[in-house]
């Protein structure tokens, strides 16, 4: 867990993308694979004798195959990069703040923190057949401080993590009178 949790915190729950975010860039990745294949075996089928003097085994072939393994390695990196940033992009809710985490790049990462007394609404948004079917949808928490509102994009089950933080928000106040509670308690065995 990449926070440091205050006295009396603890976690309720860990939030992150749905997996159908990762989808397309791997994919794309795939696809884009065997993109440079593709282009030698249409350029023979249609007779363009741009690989003629390429011979298997020879510095023709090597220079052509470096280019190709190049090129895929740059496609393995651009996938890495893409699901370190797809898994530590996360939101901690714990029962007494909403912890967001975002990581915008490889090196970027932005931390907000709403406290749970100062969200003054949530909403969901689920857009399309297949972020219904799969549920999952952006989450929307808006406060009353600085930051105004927090965003959760693609979360799955986007009404349960509202659920779970409106049970949070819930359950604030008789923890809050329940430390009252204690602090009194703690003063009266100080004056005897």
């Amino acid at each position: 867990m990449m926070i440091k949790m205050k006295e009396g915190e603890r976690l309720v729950k860990e939030v992150r993308r749905h997996w159908f975010v990762m989808l397309a860039p791997v994919v794309g990745a795939v696809i884009l694979a065997f993109v440079p294949l593709m282009i030698i075996i249409a350029l023979r089928v249609f007779s363009v004798n741009v690989f003629d003097h390429v011979e298997l085994g020879g510095p023709s072939f090597a220079l052509v195959a470096a280019v190709y393994c190049w090129w895929l390695l740059m496609l393995v990196i651009f996938t890495v990069v893409q699901w370190t940033e797809y898994y530590l992009d996360v939101w901690y809710i714990t029962n007494m703040r909403v912890v967001d985490i975002d990581q915008s790049s490889l090196f970027s990462r932005k931390t907000k923190t709403l406290s749970l007394r100062r969200v003054q609404d949530i909403t969901v948004d689920v857009k399309g057949f297949i972020a219904t079917y799969l549920d999952f949808g952006d989450v929307h928490v808006q406060t009353a401080g600085a930051s105004r509102e927090v965003i959760l994009r693609q979360s799955k089950k986007p009404y349960d993590v509202k659920r779970v933080i409106l049970k949070c928000i819930e359950e604030a106040p008789r923890r809050g009178e329940a430390n009252l509670a204690r602090i009194g308690a703690e003063k009266e065995d100080e004056e005897e």
